[in-house]
């Protein structure tokens, strides 16, 4: 979501950059969803217009959108996936807000993933997301309670999905 020079929330427009689907049917045959892990996936996840941690997002449907739904890049372990897209924002905006997790995280204090915003000059903004910090693996538990959405899960009942708001002279 984005936060418009009007001081309303804006949903960005992730149909056409979303690159998987959250439920996963078959494990590793490098198609996804989620994480390409079979049913250890996110296939609870509710969709459409939710507020998590206080801020409005539209969660995609997979079922309206060829079989996507949200952003899954790769890395070492999943070299198939995309190792980044390009989001149009498409206005000017106050502020930015991502609703984020990640798989196979780093240790504690390590760099997990950044965003790279560039402004209408484009000059880049590069916001490195710290694991411990603004992410947690989503099989993790121990952030602290603000901006954490807790989804519940058959098998684990808590996934740490964080929210992180980016604010600059966008």
């Amino acid at each position: 979501f984005s936060f418009g020079a009007g001081g309303a929330f804006v949903p960005l427009d992730l149909r056409q950059v979303a690159t998987m689907a959250f439920a996963d049917d078959a494990a590793d045959d490098d198609t996804g969803g989620w994480t390409d892990q079979g049913a250890n996936d996110f296939r609870d996840m509710p969709l459409g217009h939710q507020v998590l941690a206080g801020i409005p997002f539209t969660i995609l449907d997979p079922a309206t959108n060829d079989g996507r739904a949200c952003i899954v890049l790769g890395d070492r372990r999943k070299p198939a996936f995309p190792k980044s897209v390009r989001v149009p924002v498409g206005e000017r905006v106050r502020r930015l807000y991502f609703l984020h997790t990640c798989a196979w995280a780093p240790p504690d204090g390590a760099t997990a993933f950044a965003y790279v915003i560039r402004n209408a000059l484009q000059a880049e903004f590069w916001m490195p997301v710290t694991v411990g910090q603004q992410v947690r693996d989503w099989w993790k538990r121990g952030l602290e309670p603000e901006g954490v959405y807790d989804m519940p899960d058959p098998a684990s009942k808590r996934i740490p999905l964080r929210t992180r708001r980016v604010q600059r002279n966008l």
